[in-house]
């Protein structure tokens, strides 16, 4: 665990005030259609010419571009779970974000608001209480216990 954990072109960040350690345990797609990491669709399904594998007759498949310059995919709703441990019981943050910079931050799903806050899961008999910020909608206020304070955050992202 670290101030930052980047997946799948999400990035959570602590303040490192009251929270030191973020970690994100899961983070499952809610769109439909094909997986993040999919990128069949961009031949158009054409196949590789093996017999089975193309369209009846000779249909050519398209070329599909996924550019993050001319054409992001879609966001959707995506579930995620944070382990989030706290370094002082004084109140902290943590603020999601689209990664940008890495290559598996290119795929084209980004975030733009905290819908919910789904559960809590508290590692520990100390407790990690967090509401969405009223300014920033990325952003989770962390109220932690007591400086042992270890839990995990499942969150409804768009």
């Amino acid at each position: 665990m670290a101030l930052t954990d980047t997946k799948k072109g999400l990035t959570v960040t602590a303040d490192n005030t009251g929270i030191d350690n973020v970690d994100i345990l899961l983070d499952l797609d809610m769109r439909t259609g094909s997986l993040v990491d999919e990128t069949r669709w961009l031949d158009g399904a054409a196949g590789d010419g093996t017999p089975g594998n193309v369209y009846p007759g000779s249909l050519t498949g398209f070329t599909a571009t996924n550019n993050n310059a001319l054409n992001n995919a879609g966001g959707s709703m995506r579930m995620v779970t944070v382990r989030v441990q706290a370094k002082a019981a004084s109140l902290g943050n943590i603020i999601f974000s689209t990664d940008t910079t890495s290559a598996e931050g290119q795929d084209g799903t980004p975030v733009s608001k905290v819908v919910a806050i789904l559960g809590r899961n508290d590692r520990v008999a100390h407790t990690i209480v967090g509401t969405i910020d009223a300014l920033n909608p990325l952003k989770i206020n962390l109220t932690p216990s007591n400086a042992a304070a270890d839990s995990d955050l499942t969150v409804l992202l768009m």
